[in-house]
């Protein structure tokens, strides 16, 4: 299947099967619902990384789709129709060569970053970031690899997700920036917003695999 192919699936999933099912509003609830929450950041973080795309966002021109209200309505799609959309994704082989698979893989790294900081997951950071790693906070704070794992590996996460992503790739050079967006575990019962930042990540290929090199995040200005 080409890949023009697989963005119209993916962009025919989206707008045919819209449910426009209004957002729960956050209040107590149980495991099973938390569960089902994360499932979801899952889902929607795997169709955001597809419209993300340059490439993807392109072909949804050319569709005659605008690429920002192909998200919005991504987000506006229920439970089970985000689910049927990230299991035809994954059923899909990796459209594009060159630098769009180089993209590709460094979107696909990140995720697994984010999903490693979730989890704990202490070996994928390890193997994800570079030993020359710095992270630049808002406030003039800098972290180097050792202390950005022990910080992430004592931190909680319900859930996080990637939206408006862009990936360049200039050789063994990558530059990715866009918003993340982070679900911190309930407090007296109730699930507050998403904690939405902005980033920007350096990243660069050594022996034929990408690592993460500079992080700079700030949180997102309120419109």
């Amino acid at each position: 299947m080409k890949f023009r192919q697989i963005v119209a699936a993916v962009t025919a999933a989206c707008f045919l099967s819209l449910g426009l099912q209004a957002t729960a509003t956050a209040g107590v609830i149980g495991t099973q619902d938390y569960l089902a929450a994360e499932a979801r950041a899952g889902h929607l973080a795997d169709l955001n990384a597809a419209l993300g795309r340059a490439d993807v966002q392109a072909e949804l021109v050319a569709l005659g789709v605008d690429p920002a209200d192909a998200v919005a309505r991504a987000a506006a799609l229920s439970d089970a129709e985000l689910a049927e959309v990230a299991n035809h994704l994954n059923t899909l082989p990796a459209g594009g060569d060159g630098l769009a698979s180089e993209e590709q893989r460094v979107a696909a790294l990140e995720d697994e970053w984010l999903d490693a900081e979730v989890r704990h997951d202490e070996a994928t950071l390890r193997r994800v970031i570079g030993d020359r790693y710095t992270m630049n906070l808002s406030d003039g704070t800098t972290l180097g690899k050792e202390q950005y794992i022990s910080d992430t590996l004592s931190g909680a996460m319900l859930s996080a997700s990637i939206t408006e992503r862009t990936v360049l790739v200039d050789g063994d050079t990558a530059v990715t920036f866009g918003t993340v967006n982070v679900v911190e575990p309930p407090v007296d019962g109730k699930v507050s917003p998403p904690r939405s930042s902005r980033y920007t990540l350096v990243y660069v290929k050594r022996g034929g695999q990408w690592q993460a090199l500079a992080f700079h995040i700030s949180k997102r200005s309120s419109e």
